[in-house]
């Protein structure tokens, strides 16, 4: 039940690090890949909130909904992060390239 309450503040805090970052750096905004993230990131820290949320009501009574919040968010970890890689390793997003190498 904890750990669904910190994956929601977490996410909350991530969510608003990269609106600021998709909103004011006009390269990221040409991306795909970045709404594609951004999309999958506000889905999962939904359902991070919809699994705590249904935790903190009824945590005695967790089948079959919250097994399935739980695997639906571990879906949705996997796709926010494929797309969070693209950004990086296909697009350099978030990298400082030197003159120098």
């Amino acid at each position: 039940m904890w750990a669904s309450g910190f994956a929601f503040w977490l996410g909350i805090a991530a969510s608003l690090a990269g609106t600021a970052e998709l909103l004011l750096v006009e390269g990221i905004r040409k991306r795909a890949a970045s709404w594609t993230h951004a999309i999958a990131g506000i889905t999962l820290v939904s359902i991070a909130g919809a699994n705590w949320g249904w935790r903190l009501i009824d945590h005695e009574n967790i089948l079959p909904v919250g097994l399935m919040m739980s695997v639906l968010g571990t879906i949705f970890v996997g796709l926010a992060g494929w797309h969070g890689g693209k950004l990086v390793f296909d697009h350099g997003i978030g990298l400082m390239i030197s003159d120098k190498d």
